[in-house]
């Protein structure tokens, strides 16, 4: 798994259909399940810090219009909190300007 998802960031890949990415899993499908997650251990009674962490990534991504995408794409996340513009990374962005950066945009 590490070796997968971890070759779709670091490539940039997040569309499904890109060749690192084949089918992927949608970030919309992750945010259903996890949603679901958190559903029964409201209904036992049982806290899920880290679903609920899950939840807003999941939700914030969405709101920026990258339900489609894979769900390694929750990396252009952590990229943009580290103050990185991933306009370029995403489909329609500019050209990728980074010196040594040898993805082509989407």
């Amino acid at each position: 798994i590490y070796k997968g998802y971890g070759m779709r960031t670091a490539s940039k890949q997040h569309i499904p259909g890109q060749p690192m990415v084949g089918p992927g899993f949608q970030l919309d499908l992750g945010l259903k399940d996890i949603s679901l997650v958190k559903d029964v251990g409201q209904n036992v009674n049982v806290p899920m810090p880290l679903a609920s962490l899950l939840q807003d990534k999941l939700l914030s991504s969405q709101a920026k219009g990258r339900g489609k995408m894979d769900w390694s794409a929750m990396a252009l996340l952590s990229s943009e909190d580290a103050g990185i513009d991933v306009s370029a990374w995403l489909p329609g962005g500019d050209e990728v300007v980074e010196s040594g950066d040898s993805i082509a945009p989407m």
